[in-house]
């Protein structure tokens, strides 16, 4: 049986706007598929610096010919979906057909709600809406909607995206709501702080899910934001992914690091991709640390001489 084909970029520009479209050229140079920028608008009390992902994305487009744009991720229930639907076309034309639009929920920050006027309840039902008017949006001439949260009434949008029939959207997540929706509106799976079991689950839940709605999957792609942390041994790649964990949760940061991110020499790191791949994941989007003293280009260049081509055969 052939080995499957696996495919890496780099996301995690959230932590480096101020250099990304250095680090996007940089990162096509060294072949990596796509750049991902996530998003918050506010995150913490006191709040930590956060990026919006459509702005960063558009500055790695000005900077890289070929490079795919990944959102990992953006939170549609935050914006109009008109206008949300508007940015990323205009991105995409922009672009030349590059957007990946990489969607989550939130939740991990009450704050992103507050910050624009309404509450987190019913998120996931207010993406579902969005998610269902951005895609007609892109590929009917008018639209009329009434839902529980959005109501449009013969609204055009012209030009339509590159990409037919719309930007392929990757759902992220962690639970199995998020698993549901990406079998029913989705072009890929996305989840992060996945355990192998967790990752291979997924997929059983996903492709269950597509197949009541009558779902082909063909094309799907099986994702996944992966943090890597190199050092010269496992346990100094564990000190230093605890130094820069940002994740919110009451476990010890050390078991978060432990039990979700893939660590150690280019080996260690090996190996535990190898699980992962063995799960179902067929595309590593690797999240960059944060610590502004690591270059990231240094850390790709390492990661595509020492651990990649070890999956490209």
């Amino acid at each position: 049986m052939p080995s499957p084909e696996i495919r890496f970029g780099m996301s995690g520009m959230e932590g480096h706007v101020r250099r990304i479209a250095e680090y996007a050229a940089g990162l096509e140079e060294l072949g990596y598929e796509f750049v991902g920028v996530g998003e918050h608008v506010m995150m913490g009390s006191p709040p930590i610096d956060t990026y919006m992902s459509l702005p960063s994305m558009a500055v790695a487009a000005g900077a890289t010919k070929r490079m795919r744009l990944l959102s990992s991720v953006s939170l549609p229930s935050l914006y109009p979906p008109a206008l949300l639907a508007k940015e990323i076309t205009t991105l995409d034309i922009a672009s030349n057909g590059r957007v990946i639009y990489g969607l989550g929920v939130g939740g991990d920050s009450p704050h992103d709600f507050r910050s624009v006027g309404i509450t987190p309840d019913h998120r996931g039902s207010r993406t579902d809406e969005a998610i269902a008017i951005m895609k007609r949006l892109w590929m009917e001439e008018s639209v009329s909607f009434q839902g529980r949260f959005y109501q449009l009434d013969d609204i055009a949008q012209r030009p339509h995206p590159v990409q037919k029939p719309h930007p392929p959207l990757w759902v992220g997540g962690r639970q199995e709501a998020a698993m549901r929706r990406a079998a029913r509106f989705g072009d890929g799976w996305l989840p992060y702080l996945y355990t192998p079991e967790r990752y291979k689950r997924s997929v059983e839940v996903i492709r269950e899910t597509a197949a009541l709605e009558g779902r082909d999957l063909a094309g799907f792609q099986w994702a996944l934001n992966q943090h890597v942390i190199l050092g010269d041994s496992q346990e100094e790649a564990l000190k230093l992914g605890t130094s820069i964990l940002t994740y919110r949760s009451h476990r010890d940061p050390r078991d978060i690091v432990r039990s979700y991110w893939t660590y150690g020499t280019p080996k260690d790191i090996i190996r535990g991709l190898e699980t992962m791949v063995d799960a179902g994941v067929r595309v590593f989007s690797f999240i960059a640390p944060r610590d502004q003293s690591i270059n990231v280009l240094d850390y790709a260049r390492t990661l595509s001489e020492k651990v990649i081509p070890y999956f490209k055969g």
